[in-house]
């Protein structure tokens, strides 16, 4: 089971912590969030481009591995599969 946390509650010593302990970090947005426009300039849409920097900053500077979801999940479906 993969839990996925709003922004707000992914501190950077929650990560730490998460990490600490070979738990998945997953995050998400809600759109009203990042406030997704139809047909919007670009310039008005890099105001919100930023929203998930504290999250990515994080791993990139632990030297974690980056994975898409369906990576993650066979992981821990091969470990469960082995254990």
């Amino acid at each position: 089971m993969l839990c996925r946390y709003p922004m707000s509650r992914l501190a950077r010593d929650r990560m730490l912590a998460m990490a600490a302990l070979g738990l998945t970090i997953v995050g998400y947005a809600h759109p009203g969030d990042v406030e997704p426009r139809r047909l919007s300039r670009v310039w008005e849409r890099a105001r919100n481009v930023t929203y998930f920097d504290r999250m990515l900053d994080f791993p990139s500077s632990k030297r974690l591995r980056a994975h898409s979801l369906e990576q993650i999940a066979t992981e821990i479906k091969g470990a469960s599969d082995a254990g």
